[in-house]
């Protein structure tokens, strides 16, 4: 299941594509040898262009802008190999004020903030704004990355599927998960009632991914700071379980 978050502070604002086109680069921030600033709307068209390449699609798209204009944050849901149960995902951000480089993160679950906080499963492109610096082209290769990341984590969730588990291993694996500190202790119970009685029709096998989706609905009452490093940490802890059985 997806979980593609964009959060917008108090010194940044939500924007759509059509407004994106409409911010100008700022008179402080000329080329120079090292530096080449890129246009927020020209960084989104060629991320949008090579995604088509790519043969993907654009199924969500959330923007948001600094108020001072220097700075873009972005998240996108693509279709690719796409499963019933999840959608994967990527996130982005950059500053043309020399402060940050252009930055894409993707996963199942990517969370993209303006106050720095930058979590996925894979960041798949780091890169400065330099003269030298091709962005179809880099991003393109970025993209390529996250197909591979992809298809990683499509053979992980199917292997989490095959995987079963009795009422007795699940337990033992949520003990493991509170007692290593992944999540706060309060909500065990929680996650326990989840296993027994899943929510969600498609979580009624007993198997890893039942389980492991047990934890991520519990973990949506959990702080968004905190939320998706309890989810990497779990999906650590779940994998090499995994092994086990």
């Amino acid at each position: 299941m997806s979980n593609t978050t964009l959060v917008a502070h108090v010194n940044s604002d939500l924007v759509t594509r059509e407004e994106l086109s409409r911010i100008e680069l700022s008179e402080t921030n000329l080329p120079t040898a090292t530096f080449r600033p890129i246009k927020h709307i020209e960084l989104v068209d060629t991320l949008t262009r090579s995604i088509q390449t790519l043969g993907m699609r654009i199924e969500e798209e959330k923007f948001a802008i600094r108020r001072d204009g220097e700075m873009l944050f972005g998240v996108m849901k693509l279709a690719h190999k796409v499963q019933k149960d999840f959608v994967t995902s990527l996130g982005f951000r950059h500053a043309n004020n020399r402060t940050m480089s252009i930055q894409m993160v993707a996963g199942v679950t990517v969370f993209v903030c303006d106050n720095m906080c930058f979590r996925g499963d894979s960041i798949v492109l780091k890169q400065r704004h330099t003269h030298s610096f091709s962005l179809t082209a880099q991003l393109t290769a970025g993209l390529q990355r996250w197909q591979q990341h992809s298809d990683i984590l499509i053979d992980e969730i199917d292997q989490f599927k095959n995987t079963r588990l009795n009422d007795t291993e699940a337990k033992a694996l949520i003990l493991d998960a509170f007692t290593q500190g992944l999540m706060p202790l309060r909500f065990m119970p929680d996650v326990a009632k989840e296993w027994r009685e899943p929510r969600h029709e498609d979580f009624a096998p007993r198997t890893m991914w039942s389980l492991s989706n047990a934890f991520t609905e519990v973990q949506k009452q959990m702080p968004v700071s905190t939320r998706f490093a309890a989810s990497q940490d779990l999906g650590r802890l779940l994998t090499t379980a995994k092994e086990l059985f």
